[in-house]
């Protein structure tokens, strides 16, 4: 079995020279600077600012993999890439960096990139919903209450999955 590597948490800085870059021009280049560093694929979170109000745009990256080059990148593309670590709790690291995050009404705050990217996934075709009886297997009907006081007016449509007593209940033609 293959083993599987733990996420690890990196930020990846833009340098001031680009920071008056566009925001999807500013992601794209983290990605690859992401890349560069190893980090095959993740969500990001950015944030626009650091933590005393000052811009300084970043993003928070989340994904599996191991960074150590980031001296390299440095020097090759101004970009400060720095390893945070290993994850112990991927929803803790994810809900802390939402917190603060930057938030713009046309733009998500969190992406995919890389081999987790969306078009990346690969979702297997949904089966038709069957409606069938989990004890016996077979095809369930609709049915229509009439009972002691005849057919409501005007007839009624209300979801009910379960077992009933026979008396005053007619199938419904036109089935699911």
């Amino acid at each position: 079995m293959k083993k599987v590597k733990r996420s690890i948490h990196l930020i990846v800085s833009a340098p001031r020279g680009d920071w008056d870059l566009s925001y999807r021009k500013l992601r794209s280049r983290a990605y690859k600077v992401a890349k560069m560093a190893g980090l095959k694929g993740g969500c990001s979170v950015f944030h626009p600012w650091r933590d005393g109000g000052d811009l300084g745009p970043h993003f928070h990256m989340l994904g599996p993999g191991w960074i150590d080059c980031a001296r390299e990148i440095y020097r090759e593309t101004g970009w400060i890439v720095k390893n945070k670590g290993l994850r112990k709790n991927l929803g803790k690291t994810l809900r802390y960096e939402l917190g603060h995050a930057g938030i713009h009404k046309e733009i998500h705050t969190i992406t995919w990139f890389g081999d987790l990217a969306y078009c990346k996934f690969k979702a297997p075709p949904l089966e038709e919903d069957l409606h069938v009886c989990p004890l016996c297997g077979q095809e369930l009907v609709k049915l229509m209450w009439y009972g002691e006081l005849g057919a409501p007016d005007p007839p009624q449509e209300i979801g009910f999955e379960g077992y009933v007593d026979p008396n005053g209940w007619f199938e419904q033609g036109g089935g699911w």
